[in-house]
């Protein structure tokens, strides 16, 4: 119980005193202050007890309040509910038979390469609304088919193929050394990518791995969020898959590292493809994507 009280975020400490307890009964007790971060004070008679609870009333008063969570107000949200795009994006590169807007998604289908290091990918999706100057979250919601394992969700800022950084979610294979057929595991992976003047920066995150049979290919059904998140400089990225629990039911956050931009990339573009050649098409219904403030409180 005081695991779940330290979990919950709250910044709740327990200090603990403990009355005329011997060392197993100590030992028993100790442990709800020490996993919320408190202090435990033994007595043993009134004198003590007295003292103890003295003590404890001090270092109440010098303990700081837990930091206040930052203040969040959502400046943008497309939630595709209509029959086309809304006014607020452009296409770069259409292809009509590559996306439309039915039933509150934006439905993706791409089986060439693409993405935002190609000159000439198909269907670069531009929000024309300039990004906030204040730390930001920008969230897309989706679920997706990464049937081909060559596929890629990209969404980030981009001048062009040489100067842009985005949060992408991508499927892949590789070869364990056990096999040799060269691609006998398949991966999912989140991946913060900054491109400056065509030098590329990487950070990333494993997601999931499963062996895969190459005689019968199996890829990977997603559903989640992708968020790619500014503060200050610094940027960085985040992937939800809905369902995912640890072991105590929390659910699992994979975040990379940050990257640095001193200016911004360029405008607000998502887009899904393929990252190398393989068979099939990628296909992936976006629901929404959100654009929050973040600030200190």
């Amino acid at each position: 119980e005081a695991k779940k009280i330290r979990e919950s975020g709250t910044g709740l400490k327990a200090h603990v005193v403990g009355f005329t307890l011997d060392e197993k009964q100590r030992q028993a007790i100790q442990c709800v202050a020490d996993e919320t971060g408190g202090k435990y004070f033994d007595a043993q008679d009134a004198n003590g007890l007295a003292g103890a609870l003295a003590e404890v009333q001090k270092v109440v008063a010098e303990t700081p309040p837990p930091p206040a969570e930052p203040v969040r107000e959502r400046v943008f949200f497309d939630d595709f509910d209509g029959a086309d795009l809304a006014e607020t994006w452009t296409v770069n590169n259409p292809n009509p038979d590559g996306y439309i807007v039915e039933n509150g998604n934006l439905l993706m289908v791409n089986g060439a390469l693409g993405g935002f290091s190609t000159t000439d990918g198909a269907n670069l999706i531009q929000l024309e609304a300039d990004l906030p100057a204040d730390d930001w979250d920008v969230k897309l919601v989706f679920d997706g088919e990464f049937k081909s394992l060559k596929d890629l969700l990209e969404i980030g800022l981009r001048t062009d193929e040489k100067n842009y950084l985005s949060a992408a979610v991508v499927s892949s294979t590789y070869n364990t050394g056990s096999s040799s057929s060269g691609d006998n595991r398949a991966t999912m992976a989140l991946i913060l990518r900054k491109v400056s003047n065509g030098t590329e920066t990487l950070a990333d995150a494993s997601v999931q791995q499963k062996n895969r049979d190459t005689s019968n290919p199996v890829g990977f059904t997603f559903k989640g969020t992708l968020t790619l998140s500014k503060r200050g400089r610094s940027y960085s990225a985040s992937l939800i898959q809905e369902g995912e629990k640890d072991a105590d039911g929390n659910q699992i956050v994979h975040k990379t590292e940050s990257l640095t931009s001193l200016r911004s990339p360029g405008k607000l573009m998502l887009t899904a493809a393929k990252h190398a050649q393989a068979e099939g098409e990628f296909q992936v219904n976006i629901a929404s994507v959100e654009i929050e403030t973040v600030k200190a409180p």
